[in-house]
């Protein structure tokens, strides 16, 4: 049986969410957790149609087939897409508080000669076009049928039981039985409750569709980068190498190794280096590291430990200005999505509010070595957006979107 990428046996996982009891066919789950998200025919009408999201898709993926990072992509290449959904609560006529689904992200496997090389994501919302993210490994949608995530989960009721959930750019999962959480590239489990938006689009909001389809019927869709960053030579390591005992190293230590191996000039994959900051930051035995705990191991205190000379920092309340002034002052740095908390977006948006997440630890992080800054495109003309581009801790490179309204991510910093 294979292991997942956080070395955790993904029976195990299943078996803990209370899951397992025989047999399913993955295909035949796949297939129903489309169909599960096709039901309202209301939500369908509040989501960018599937063929402007190729549009975008084709022009970003030919856009970046130009660079070395993801030259096998081919923009010929888009397969048909999965629709991600996101989870918000509203309040519904009797005050109580129900679970609402919307149309979050389409994601498409990239092919090259038949052969998949990578994924591109494009939102689905009419408030906020564009891309959210782009990477080398495989389309999470493939990694439930290819790994056989669900081939052993008899209780499910396929076409009722299973949904394609987003949860943020570096999570991608489905919903089991309305209750639990699977993140398709982790295996790892937790409650449905946890990954819950905020965010929920008002009713003008949600008739924009109309108005983004007219306006983008006759524009050209292209990417003119006005501002490009890059630190060469960073490591692109896979932690899954590094497993002990079945253990998966966490995220936050493989990503900072990635930025000491660089201002180190270490040419191979340092698992002891690895392991090392696993202890000195305190990161727990599923891979969870808190970026601050006041008196007590952190990412902050680890690379402390680790090496003192080193000027660790870090910003909850990340922005896109922190992330290019490392990179153009030569540094890779760590940009990472919090694991079971996302702050409320406008508060977030609100001038001189203090976002405290402290002690919520950090879901995913990933190495950042370089950006594109593009010009104000004709569908979002507010603020410039900034694409990263990652080294993404399993060895398969991403491409992160983060724009005026993108919240909930911490920027880790580490200086010589």
């Amino acid at each position: 049986m294979s292991q997942d990428e956080h070395g955790c046996n993904r029976r195990t996982v299943l078996k803990s969410a209370g899951l397992l009891s025989g047999s399913l066919a993955t295909p035949y789950v796949a297939s129903s957790a489309k169909a599960k998200s096709e039901v309202d025919s209301s939500i369908r009408s509040n989501r960018i149609q599937e063929s402007l999201a190729r549009r975008f898709a084709r022009a970003r993926v030919e856009h970046n087939s130009q660079r070395e990072e993801f030259s096998e992509f081919d923009p010929n290449g888009l397969a048909e897409p999965e629709l991600f959904y996101a989870v918000s609560e509203s309040q519904n006529r009797s005050d109580s508080l129900s679970k609402e689904y919307l149309p979050r992200a389409w994601v498409y496997p990239i092919t090259n000669g038949g052969v998949e090389v990578g994924h591109i994501a494009v939102s689905a919302r009419p408030e906020s076009p564009g891309i959210i993210k782009c990477g080398t490994g495989r389309a999470p949608q493939n990694r439930l049928s290819e790994d056989q995530v669900l081939s052993s989960a008899p209780n499910l009721d396929a076409k009722n039981d299973v949904r394609f959930i987003y949860n943020n750019p570096m999570s991608f999962g489905v919903e089991i039985n309305s209750t639990t959480y699977i993140d398709l590239k982790s295996g790892r489990t937790s409650s449905i409750d946890s990954v819950l938006t905020s965010t929920v689009p008002s009713r003008q909001d949600r008739r924009g569709n109309d108005v983004l389809e007219q306006n983008m019927e006759n524009e050209r869709i292209s990417f003119e980068p006005f501002d490009t960053g890059n630190v060469s030579g960073v490591p692109n390591w896979d932690g899954n190498l590094c497993d002990r005992n079945g253990n998966w190293v966490g995220c936050v230590p493989v990503a900072s190794s990635m930025c000491l191996g660089y201002h180190e000039n270490i040419s191979y994959t340092d698992c002891d280096l690895m392991w090392e900051l696993n202890e000195n930051m305190g990161t727990d035995d599923d891979g969870n590291t808190y970026p601050y705990v006041p008196g007590g191991k952190d990412f902050f205190s680890g690379i402390n430990n680790y090496d003192s000379s080193y000027d660790p920092g870090y910003e909850l309340n990340g922005k896109r200005k922190e992330i290019k002034s490392e990179i153009d002052s030569g540094r890779p740095c760590i940009v990472g999505y919090f694991g079971d908390k996302t702050p409320d977006a406008a508060a977030a948006a609100s001038p001189g509010k203090s976002i405290d997440l402290p002690d919520v630890p950090t879901g995913h992080a990933e190495t950042v070595i370089g950006y594109e800054e593009d010009d104000n495109p004709p569908w979002d003309p507010t603020q410039p957006t900034l694409y990263a581009t990652t080294h993404d801790t399993y060895g398969d490179t991403n491409e992160l979107t983060f724009k005026s309204t993108s919240v909930g991510f911490v920027v880790l910093e580490i200086e010589d």
